[in-house]
């Protein structure tokens, strides 16, 4: 059925308002509703997939590519449909900026202590793995691909389960690894992982673009033939009665591609071009005279063109707040009332613009574009000014407490107000409020890239930091600090090429050379053994600069990076005063990254120092007792 929402309104017997809506007739068939046509060839060889992986008990990994708008997606959920396999929905994002960040908001949709039943041996370690990655818990890769590789074990143990990842081709390298991983590893149990990519993937992982290692087959998806075409248009109407000038017409149009025949039918029907009749369906102009757009981007497009103005608008505010949107949130950018929008978008929905996408942890509901190309399309229609004036918008409401389910507010506002940044720049408009909006999303990057590398999300902390520094240049302190926080973070996750470039930058930037000098030993200590005095004597002179300024944190840092080369020298006795030095700093400065790795080194220099035992073990005693007071 087809509503429309009135808004609240006051009823006798009730002390609040009650929402109320005004029913418009029966609701017309949904994007998932239109029955599946053609494909058997392509079901066939998923079908082999699956039961090659149900004989040896072991993953199989097939790659569907094919163009937007082609089907991926569709052939994947009929698919798994067809043969009630559960499945896992992984979906990627041009805005993801984290490697995992696809996997992580699948794992929070779960319950996982459901998921996973207490008869599991290793349950605490699947969940403590799991609840790692969900908190940006820094942990190994190893680590982190184990506990993702066993809650998928567990949850096909005793039948098969698939796993569908939707558009690899903006996967970034961690996840591809994760999906080869499971080929390779998955043992005594059934998966059938299906990755379904644009033709993008031949140039970002070719491996997954042919068959032969870990990809059990590709699948090249062309266009529907002409009778499936003809067929996909009956189920559109459903009606099979249609003009046979107009079914023959169809495939030479759209080449088969499902969404443009949706599209094309949509727009006929809409344009009066193709009219109910009590014989069925009937043209009331003849078929040579149908203008259509080439492409299923400019169908799109004008088909947006012909929606109302408020309701195009709201559809274009959408496309700049993201994939998933909420009434209040448009409301709030575009400065109309709550109703309106949700009036507006009730619209879009029986237009098959956007799609019902259940609530957020407010309670609002939640809206998505029914296509990918939809939002794409919405989003290029508006001029490079009026998109950075939104994006600021968006970036002023988010700051505002607007998004405050996000798993980080901070860095949801960086990318918005970079991208009001980076238009401004594109237009030439060099002036004061641009570079305002620079170092504004700098200063968001900078709060974002603190709080992940507090949490210990290191690889997030060192691309924040990094995106950040690159918007600061009209900021040195500034840019120093993000420069640092991604050294930080990248020599904590082993990343010495990355960190040594940002190290020239910081060199550039920094008032001084001390935290540079402190990073730089830190590196050799790794990479040159043979310079450890050398790394020893210029960690005095930097100690020594901090401790005259009261830099506490820097202190810390410098004494502990000193431990660790005098303990390669073999003066354990030196390590220990430095890591207490280190200890007595980091908690006056409340660094608990630098607590925490200061006392993660006092067991190892207590066992091999030359402190007698009792005095070692009071060491090592105090150390846990500190830690738990962390």
């Amino acid at each position: 059925h087809r509503y429309e929402s009135l808004g609240p309104l006051q009823v006798k017997g009730h002390a609040a308002a009650v929402a109320a809506y005004r029913w418009e007739g029966l609701q017309s068939e949904s994007a998932h509703s239109v029955g599946f046509v053609g494909r058997s060839e392509e079901l066939r060889r998923l079908d082999a997939a699956v039961d090659a992986a149900v004989a040896r008990n072991v993953a199989r990994l097939v790659t569907v590519i094919g163009d937007p708008g082609v089907g991926k997606s569709r052939l994947a959920a009929e698919f798994v449909a067809r043969r009630g396999i559960p499945v896992i929905h992984v979906c990627c994002d041009t805005e993801d900026s984290m490697a995992l960040a696809p996997v992580i908001e699948m794992l929070r949709s779960r319950d996982l202590d459901a998921d996973i039943p207490a008869t599991v041996p290793e349950r605490e370690r699947i969940l403590g793995g799991l609840r790692k990655l969900i908190n940006g818990v820094t942990a190994s890769v190893e680590e982190t691909f184990w506990a993702l590789r066993r809650f998928i074990e567990v949850l096909a143990a005793g039948d098969v389960l698939s796993v569908v990842v939707e558009d690899i081709q903006w996967a970034g390298p961690l996840l591809l690894d994760f999906l080869e991983h499971l080929a390779e590893w998955v043992r005594d149990t059934s998966v059938i992982v299906i990755a379904l990519a644009d033709r993008d993937i031949r140039d970002n992982r070719a491996g997954f673009a042919r068959a032969g290692g870990w990809v059990t087959d590709v699948i090249e998806l062309a266009g529907l033939d002409p009778e499936a075409t003809t067929e996909l248009a009956s189920q559109i109407l459903a009606d099979d009665r249609l003009p046979a000038d107009l079914l023959a017409w169809l495939p030479r149009l759209t080449d088969g591609s499902p969404l443009f025949v949706r599209e094309v039918v949509g727009m006929l029907v809409d344009d009066g071009v193709l009219v109910p009749h009590p014989d069925g369906w009937r043209l009331t102009i003849d078929v040579d005279a149908i203008s259509v757009p080439p492409t299923v981007h400019a169908l799109l497009a004008s088909r947006l063109e012909r929606t109302n103005s408020g309701d195009r608008r709201a559809l274009e505010i959408a496309s700049v707040i993201g994939t998933e949107f909420s009434p209040g949130a448009v409301a709030a950018v575009s400065g109309l009332g709550v109703e309106a929008v949700s009036s507006a978008l009730d619209r879009l929905h029986r237009l098959d613009f956007v799609l019902s996408g259940g609530v957020d942890l407010s309670g609002q509901p939640l809206w998505c574009f029914r296509h990918a190309l939809i939002r794409d399309v919405a989003y290029r229609r508006l001029l490079k000014s009026d998109r950075a004036e939104l994006h600021e918008r968006i970036a002023d409401w988010v700051d505002g407490g607007g998004q405050s389910d996000a798993a980080d507010p901070d860095e949801v506002a960086a990318r918005h107000v970079e991208a009001a940044y980076r238009y401004r720049c594109d237009l030439g408009m060099g002036d004061a409020r641009t570079a305002s909006l620079g170092l504004r999303a700098a200063r968001s990057y900078l709060a974002a890239a603190r709080r992940a590398l507090d949490s210990d999300a290191l690889v997030s902390a060192g691309i924040r930091a990094v995106s950040g520094a690159a918007l600061a240049t009209e900021e040195p302190a500034l840019q120093a600090e993000l420069l640092q926080i991604g050294c930080e973070a990248l020599l904590s996750v082993g990343d010495i090429p990355a960190a040594a470039a940002l190290l020239d930058q910081l060199d550039a930037v920094a008032d001084d050379a001390s935290w540079a000098t402190c990073y730089r030993c830190q590196i050799l200590i790794h990479t040159e053994p043979s310079r450890l005095p050398d790394v020893e004597d210029r960690l005095g002179g930097v100690i020594e600069e901090f401790v005259s300024r009261g830099d506490a944190a820097g202190s810390a840092k410098a004494y502990l990076v000193r431990a660790s080369a005098r303990a390669l020298l073999g003066r354990v006795g030196d390590c220990e005063l430095d890591l207490s030095k280190a200890l007595v700093e980091a908690r006056r400065v409340g660094d608990r990254r630098l607590i925490t790795a200061t006392l993660a080194a006092v067991p190892d220099a207590a066992l091999w120092g030359p402190s007698p035992v009792p005095k070692a073990g009071g060491r090592c005693r105090d150390a846990l007792r500190i830690q738990r007071m962390t």
